[in-house]
């Protein structure tokens, strides 16, 4: 299995919390707002394990990210991943 490069990173703001994850050119790809640090830590616990467990590619349709750094905000579909 190839090893998937792809990183997830939390920023709180003024405007509140958010989990961005990161392709391996180093360009955001996706951000989902949260609620509070409770909520964004977990959301990027979740994403770091899918990060170890599935191939790039399987990452990338599981969040249903871009080929190249083109970057997405959540819908409301994605704000939770399947099954959750």
């Amino acid at each position: 299995m190839d090893e998937n490069i792809y990183r997830v990173g939390i920023e709180r703001s003024p405007a509140g919390w958010t989990v961005h994850i990161v392709d391996p050119e180093g360009q955001g790809v996706f951000e989902r707002p949260c609620a509070d640090e409770v909520e964004a830590r977990t959301y990027a616990s979740t994403v770091r394990q899918h990060i170890d467990w599935l191939s790039p590619e399987r990452f990338r349709a599981y969040y249903r990210l871009p080929d190249q750094g083109v970057p997405q905000r959540a819908t409301p579909e994605q704000a939770l991943p399947e099954g959750r």
